[in-house]
């Protein structure tokens, strides 16, 4: 992870295509793995019917991903049919961290139907077997044991929990099994040479969120912060790397505050951090979570009066935070992303929305304005490049195969993400994160600055959290 990639990308802000607000359920109840080929199928007759400029971006889009017409042989092992190429997905689909993850999830399966619609990898359909483990670690560890066993997986592509990453390591550094793009930066990740991790690790997003609010406060010497974050293996680390960032700058730490999975408040946690203003001059919160702990939070700070900025990881950015959440404590909400929001417009983006609008698939065009749907389209992406490059070289398509290219991949995702490169130790592949607010007169999330403006505060330490 030390020696990084990192670029500026140049931005622009445009109206999303065809994006309506889905809640968490809608978002996760279709685990559609036969239904993402049958969308994929009449998504095609309907891009020929649009209008001459949706149809122009859509063969565009078919140009950069070129089906592979080389003869592959089959290996069922390895996930490899006759007819299709499976890969896994795992993760909250309809539990307490769903918020985030099932539109991860959506993601995965637009860009599953995207490559179907466009003729598919290797004279074969992609087909995408979604896991919905709730945010259970029972759950989660029987799910994937029977991607990789039962399903025989040719690669996982998206996780959500580390509490259920903890509790499989292990499993996972034995298996030949990749898993690309998880949902979360766990110390334990970095452990385990199967994991692609694209997301910056969470001492990187430590590292931003102590920085710039460093510099709103007049500098180290006047930060006094406290964390706050779900009671799981996550939270804990985040705390860690908050900690040690905040004392390494020379600020005041008060504490950690932990919340439960669920609840209908945070009433308790917010006496907690009223404390420290009271006794130590508490000044910002550096917050961890959920969609759903985070508006626990706001609601509660604004039932009892406490008005403080928060800079938060990736995850508590979602759109409807903004849209639910009290307005005089959103207004200085503000969180670290290594993805670029859908509304923002990159090449990556335009042919991910191109294809969405023109897809005829509500699962898509209700949840492509929330920024954790790009998370799981680039997954899927990577996972597919990697698919490619591997039949590139080998001429075969196998799970060895792919942990040798994902090893050493080097790849632009269309401005989504900073630019790849998997050769760094640590398999972070150069994975950075930036600012981003609620901008209340677009109502869209905007870009503060770029991911060089951030660069300047990472440090590059990690193993702090190791479980």
């Amino acid at each position: 992870m030390r020696g990084r990639t990192r670029f500026l990308i140049a931005l622009l802000v445009l109206a999303l295509v065809a994006a309506a607000c889905g809640d968490d359920d809608d978002a996760g109840t279709t685990q559609a793995t036969t239904a993402t080929t049958a969308a994929a199928t009449t998504t095609t007759a309907a891009a020929t019917t649009t209008t001459a400029g949706t149809t122009e971006t859509t063969a565009a889009a078919t140009t950069t991903t070129e089906a592979m017409t080389t003869e592959v042989p089959s290996s069922p092992d390895d996930g490899v049919t006759d007819d299709v190429i499976k890969i896994g997905w795992m993760g909250d689909l309809t539990g307490p961290t769903a918020g985030t993850q099932a539109y991860t999830a959506a993601g995965a399966a637009a860009y599953a139907a995207f490559v179907n619609a466009n003729g598919g990898l290797a004279g074969r359909e992609i087909e995408l077997i979604e896991k919905d483990d709730q945010y259970s670690v029972e759950t989660g560890t029987t799910n994937y044991f029977a991607l990789v066993e039962d399903d025989k997986v040719l690669a996982i592509s998206g996780q959500g929990g580390s509490g259920i990453i903890a509790a499989i390591k292990e499993d996972i550094r034995d298996s030949n099994v990749p898993f690309v793009a998880p949902q979360q930066t766990t110390d334990d990740q970095f452990d385990v040479p199967n994991f692609t991790n694209v997301l910056a690790h969470y001492g990187d997003q430590a590292d931003i969120v102590v920085g710039i609010a460093a510099d709103e406060v007049g500098g180290c010497e006047s930060l006094v912060m406290a964390s706050v974050g779900l009671e799981v293996a996550s939270g804990e680390e985040w705390a860690i790397y908050i900690k040690d960032t905040v004392e390494k700058c020379g600020g005041t730490y008060t504490g950690h505050v932990r919340m439960p999975l669920t609840g209908s408040d945070a009433d308790a946690q917010v006496l907690e951090l009223k404390g420290w203003v009271d006794s130590e001059g508490l000044n910002y919160i550096a917050s961890h979570g959920s969609p759903s702990a985070a508006l626990r939070l706001i609601n509660s700070m604004e039932a009892q009066g406490l008005d403080l900025p928060i800079g938060t990881i990736f995850a508590q950015i979602a759109e409807n935070i903004y849209l639910e959440g009290s307005a005089e404590i959103t207004d200085r909400y503000w969180g670290v992303h290594t993805y670029t929001p859908s509304n923002i417009s990159t090449p990556g983006n335009d042919e991910m929305n191109a294809f969405v609008a023109s897809s005829g698939n509500s699962r898509f065009t209700e949840n492509v304005f929330n920024v954790n749907f790009v998370v799981g389209w680039v997954g899927m992406k990577i996972t597919v490049e990697a698919a490619r490059q591997t039949i590139a070289r080998d001429g075969t398509l196998t799970r060895d195969g792919m942990l040798l290219t994902l090893d050493n991949l080097q790849f632009d995702t269309g401005g989504q993400t900073p630019a790849l490169d998997c050769t760094n130790p640590g398999n972070a592949c150069g994975a950075a994160a930036r600012r981003y607010q609620w901008d209340f007169d677009t109502m869209q999330l905007e870009a503060v600055g770029t991911y060089a403006d951030a660069a300047v505060f990472l440090d590059y330490t990690y193993g702090l959290g190791g479980n």
